[in-house]
C-alpha cells in the first residue's frame, strides 16, 4: 500500500510540478526572441514562437501566425520537462535559483 501511495505522489509531482517564476520566463523570452511564423534557427531546425523546435516537439497542430499568448503557452509546455528535472534534482532551490 505504501508503495502505491508513493507512486501516486510521484505521478502527481510530475503532473503538477513547480513552475518557473515570471522573472525567469521573461529572461527566456528576451533571450529567445519572438517569431509568430516558422523560421529556421542557427542550426537549421524548424522553429516557432519563443524557440519551440518542431523537430523535438511536432508542430503539426500549429497554424501560424501564432499569438504571443500561444507562444507563451508553448514555452511553458516546453519548460515543464526541464522544470520537473530541476525540482527532482535540487528540491530546495528558491524561486530565482529554480528559474535560473
Amino acid at each position: 500500500m505504501q508503495k502505491q501511495i508513493l507512486v501516486v505522489i510521484s505521478i502527481i509531482g510530475l503532473v503538477v510540478g513547480r513552475d518557473i517564476n515570471n522573472a525567469g520566463l521573461s529572461l527566456i523570452k528576451q533571450q529567445e526572441g519572438w517569431r509568430a511564423n516558422y523560421y529556421y534557427d542557427q542550426i537549421g531546425q524548424k522553429t516557432i514562437g519563443y524557440g519551440h523546435c518542431c523537430v523535438y516537439h511536432p508542430c503539426d497542430q500549429l497554424h501560424p501566425p501564432l499569438t504571443e499568448a500561444q507562444g507563451s503557452q508553448l514555452l511553458r509546455t516546453d519548460l515543464a520537462e526541464f522544470q520537473n528535472c530541476i525540482q527532482n534534482a535540487a528540491p530546495g532551490l528558491n524561486d530565482n535559483q529554480f528559474a535560473a
